[in-house]
């Protein structure tokens, strides 16, 4: 039999292996779409935006489901995939799931009115979700009493959603005081960072409180207690935060270091970033010696950072800090050997979420054995490993075709994550 017949053939195969999978999908019928997927993929090959629409398929079902937590999940997937996933987010914001409020929240955070206008009318409602979620479509300023109430009650995402809104409000003395009041007695660490990044933008009257949070108990309190120093008033910020540099490495002081380095990258000064950088390649912590290598690629490439960065691998023994420094070493000039024969060495020394990450890196820049030890992944144990996997494929390497298998895993947290980095990776908007 000729090529050309042949080729005539399986041209026909796949023309009912498409049309099939179409089909389902329109019935809802998740597992025959990704059998037929799977008929006219072998005939056909592969197919991103019918992939990505099996995806969102599947993120819409589980997004209807009985288990909340597995709900919201699949709306952050959704909500994460750009583009790709706004006619889902719709689609259950504007219908009666109950994902309804869950996605109306997602789609206002996106900047939509009518979502907003929505949520607003929730204000009263009897479950607690709904009223949290109504905060987000306040108005600042005719909703400026109710924000203030809101931010103090019982429900942690409630205050975290009013700290948000009550940014707008500069320079109203009432809502700073009571951001400042959040940032410093709230119990949720989720609540104060919303207040302190709020904070940021109310200028040089904030400083004393943002200032106060550098010494907050949480990490992320503290970082975004940085940012909002540089936001708020960067020559008195740089004043706070360079006296950081002074005392040994810290995981505040590397954040500082980092946002200088973007600033000085701007044309502002370096004020000793660089070299609190460097020399947190050698602090006692292997996890500020990884911040410090995810820092460093603020850098611009140069001989004297290679040599660092170089000498830091060497000596480097903890593998998540490996990790850091390889990823840094290879945006250096002439340095990407060395670094991918570390991540290489990484992704097969049989330490599990070591080797996976390594592979991922590895398989964004086209590394054919990093995909396959990824695929490998999928069939492992743990559930955290399989999604991880899944996600790397589809969104590290661009491969989501590799994942696929990964949407009919028996987790249901493992089949949302990679649902959502498929879709994702459908369209070059995500």
């Amino acid at each position: 039999m000729s090529a050309i017949v042949v080729a005539v053939l399986l041209g026909a195969c796949a023309g009912p292996a498409r049309g099939a999978t179409s089909t389902a999908l329109e019935r809802g019928a998740l597992v025959e779409a990704l059998d037929g997927y799977d008929r006219m993929r072998q005939l056909d090959g592969p197919d991103r935006e019918l992939l990505g629409r099996i995806a969102a398929l599947l993120l819409e079902q589980e997004a209807g489901g009985a288990d909340r937590e597995l709900r919201r999940q699949a709306i952050q997937e959704l909500a994460g995939s750009g583009t790709a996933g706004e006619p889902v987010l719709q689609r259950i914001a504007h219908g009666e799931g109950p994902s309804r409020v869950l996605a109306l929240e997602a789609l206002a955070r996106r900047g939509d009115d009518r979502a907003a206008l929505e949520l607003r009318s929730f204000a009263d409602d009897e479950d607690a979700d709904a009223r949290a979620a109504s905060v987000l479509g306040m108005d600042p300023e005719e909703d400026r009493d109710a924000l203030l109430e809101a931010i103090r009650w019982p429900s942690p995402r409630a205050r975290e959603n009013a700290a948000s809104k009550l940014a707008v409000l500069v320079p109203e003395g009432a809502a700073r005081a009571a951001l400042e009041e959040t940032s410093r007695v709230d119990p949720e660490p989720a609540v104060r960072a919303a207040a302190v990044r709020a904070l940021g933008g109310y200028g040089p009257p904030a400083l004393v409180a943002l200032r106060e949070r550098l010494s907050d108990p949480v990490p992320s309190v503290r970082m975004a207690a940085v940012d909002a120093l540089i936001r708020a008033d960067r020559d008195q910020a740089w004043t706070a935060l360079g006296s950081l540099f002074e005392t040994p490495p810290s995981s505040q002081g590397i954040e500082a270091a980092r946002l200088m380095l973007v600033r000085a990258r701007q044309g502002d000064e370096d004020r000793g970033a660089r070299a609190y950088l460097l020399s947190a390649l050698r602090a006692g912590e292997p996890s500020l010696r990884s911040q410090a290598g995810v820092a460093l690629v603020s850098l611009e490439p140069s001989e004297d950072l290679r040599g660092a960065l170089h000498e830091a691998l060497e000596g480097e023994d903890d593998p998540g800090a490996k990790l850091s420094i390889a990823r840094a070493l290879m945006e250096q000039d002439g340095a990407e050997d060395e670094a991918r024969r570390a991540l290489r060495a990484l992704m097969q020394s049989g330490l599990e979420m070591s080797a996976l990450q390594s592979a991922a890196v590895l398989a964004e820049d086209g590394d054919d054995e990093a995909r396959s030890i990824l695929s490998a992944f999928l069939h492992r144990p743990d559930p955290v490993l399989r999604r991880a996997a899944a996600r790397a494929l589809a969104r590290d390497a661009m491969r989501p075709d590799d994942a696929r298998e990964a949407m009919r895993d028996h987790d249901a947290q493992v089949r949302i994550g990679a649902a959502g980095a498929i879709l994702a990776a459908s369209n070059a908007d995500a």
